[in-house]
This record gives C-alpha cells, sequence and structure tokens, in this order.
C-alpha cells in the first residue's frame, strides 16, 4: 500500500508491505521472490521525495531482500538508531499463548527503511513484547495481539523534502 502525504510542509511516500514469508517452495527459494517484490517496490517508489517503506518484509539483515532495499539507496531505521540492539520482532507461538517472547523471538523480519533522508534522526522501538502488552482473548486467556513485535518509529522529517 503506498500513501503520498504533506507533513509539516514536507512532501514524501509512505509504502506498507508485507513481503512472502517462508524458505522454499520446491526448488524456488521464497528469499529470491522476496527479492524480487523489494525491488519491484524501490523501482516504483518516488525518486523525488523522501520515502518511508515499512512492514513485515520476513527478510533479516544480509538477505537478499536486504541487500536490495540497500542498493536502491533504502536505509535501515532500526540500524542507524538502535545498532547496538538486535531488535528481534519475530515470533510469538502461533495461538500467540506465549507468556515470554523469549526464546522464540529470534529474527527481526519487521523493518521501517527510509530515503531521501540525509540524516535519519527519531525514535524507534518495539511494542508487544512485553507481557503487560498482552490482551484478554475471548476465552479470558491473556494473549499476544499479533505473532510479531511491531516497530514504532517517530522519524524528523528532512527540511524542504530532501
Amino acid at each position: 500500500t503506498k500513501i503520498h502525504a504533506r507533513i509539516r510542509g514536507v512532501e514524501l511516500e509512505i509504502w506498507n508491505a508485507h513481503l512472502e514469508s517462508g524458505d522454499v517452495v520446491g526448488d524456488f527459494s521464497i528469499a529470491d521472490l522476496r527479492a524480487a517484490q523489494a525491488a519491484e517496490l524501490a523501482e516504483n517508489a518516488s525518486t523525488d521525495m523522501p520515502v518511508i517503506v515499512m512492514g513485515d518484509l520476513n527478510d533479516e539483515f544480509g538477505s537478499p531482500m536486504y541487500d536490495v532495499m540497500t542498493a536502491y539507496g533504502f536505509t535501515n531505521v532500526w540500524e542507524k538508531l538502535r545498532p547496538w540492539r538486535r531488535g528481534y520482532t519475530c515470533c510469538h507461538l502461533a495461538d500467540l499463548s506465549n507468556k515470554w517472547p523469549w526464546p522464540s523471538f529470534d529474527e527481526r523480519i519487521d523493518h521501517v527503511f527510509v530515503r531521501g533522508f540525509p540524516r535519519v534522526r527519531g525514535t524507534i522501538f518495539l511494542t508487544g513484547k512485553w507481557p503487560w502488552e498482552r490482551v484478554r482473548g475471548s476465552s479470558g486467556q491473556l494473549l499476544w495481539p499479533s505473532d510479531h513485535a511491531g516497530v514504532f518509529a517517530s522519524l524528523r522529517l528532512p527540511r524542504g523534502g530532501g
């Protein structure tokens, strides 16, 4: 999904994506499919204004998808603002019943990327990974709101749109 926004006079594009999940189907690598999906997204993103791409991209640092995004000039916001923290976002148990995200959280596959931000400034943190963030299910059991932690970023926009 793409939106064109004007925030405090700065025009930008904001993309929310959910790339294909999984590893292999037959002889086909799903990682290659995610890289192709990332390339299509990056090729369609504006080059005339700042761009934010966020979502469940289903791949980690060093993956083909990640390499495509950085090759197209995108910067991973987590890597810039919190490089000393792993920031794992995945995954809670499928039935969302685990009490703690550890040890099941072992990968960061949810990302925020930017392009057209001369300096990446702001804050980024995870939600939905602390026990007090669970919600009561219909049976009364405390459950996680999602199988992934959410990534929340508050970014300082570039001046004048570039």
